[in-house]
C-alpha cells in the first residue's frame, strides 16, 4: 500500500485502499480511508482502518466475529542528513515517522495497528456465563446442576475459624 508523494499537492489527496490481510484473527479484507495533506516539511496522514476480527470467547470459547474502527494519526517528514552518526531525538520528532524514498509505505502501519487493538480478552457479549469449572458445559445453553462451591481441605482450618467467630455466618 503505497502513497506517492508527489501526488500530494495542495488539495489533500482522498485514499481508499483495500488490502488483504491474513492471519489467525482476520481473513476478510481490510479498508483504509482518510486523507493525506501537505504541510510545511511534512505530510500528515488521517485515516480510519476497518475490518472484522475472528475471535474466540475467553469465557465461553466460542467463535464469533468483531467489527473494528482503528483511527490511524501519522506525520511523515523527509529523514535529515546529520553528519553525526548517532544523534537524540527531541519529544516533539518522538511522533515523526521519518522517510527517505519520495513515496511512504502504510502496509505495515496498518498491521501494527490491526494487531495492538486487538483485543487482549475478548468476550461474545456482555452477559456471557462462559463455561462450568467442575464439568466444562456452556452456561449459555443452560444450568449443568453441578456444585460450583468447591471447598478447598487446605482451607478448612479457616472456614472453621470463621464458624468459630462469626456463629456461622
Amino acid at each position: 500500500m503505497r502513497i506517492e508523494l508527489k501526488k500530494v499537492g495542495e488539495i489533500p489527496l482522498e485514499i481508499e485502499k483495500t488490502f488483504e490481510y491474513s492471519d489467525e484473527y482476520i481473513d476478510a479484507p481490510v479498508l483504509l480511508t482518510g486523507t493525506i495533506e501537505k504541510h510545511a516539511n511534512s505530510y500528515r496522514l488521517s485515516a480510519v482502518i476497518k475490518g472484522t476480527y475472528n475471535l474466540k470467547c475467553s469465557l465461553c470459547l466460542k467463535p464469533f466475529k468483531r467489527a473494528f474502527e482503528i483511527p490511524l494519526e501519522l506525520i511523515f517528514q523527509k529523514r535529515k542528513m546529520r553528519d553525526e552518526k548517532e544523534y537524540e531525538l527531541t519529544d516533539s520528532e518522538m511522533d515523526i515517522v521519518w522517510y527517505d524514498e519520495p513515496f511512504i509505505e502504510l502496509l505495515d502501519f496498518v498491521k501494527s495497528e490491526i494487531v495492538l487493538n486487538r483485543p487482549y480478552k475478548a468476550v461474545c457479549s456482555d452477559n456471557c456465563k462462559g463455561l462450568c469449572p467442575v464439568c466444562g458445559a456452556d452456561l449459555n445453553e443452560g444450568d449443568c446442576g453441578c456444585n460450583k462451591e468447591i471447598i478447598d481441605d487446605r482451607l478448612s482450618v479457616l472456614a472453621k475459624l470463621k464458624s468459630e467467630l462469626y456463629g456461622g455466618e
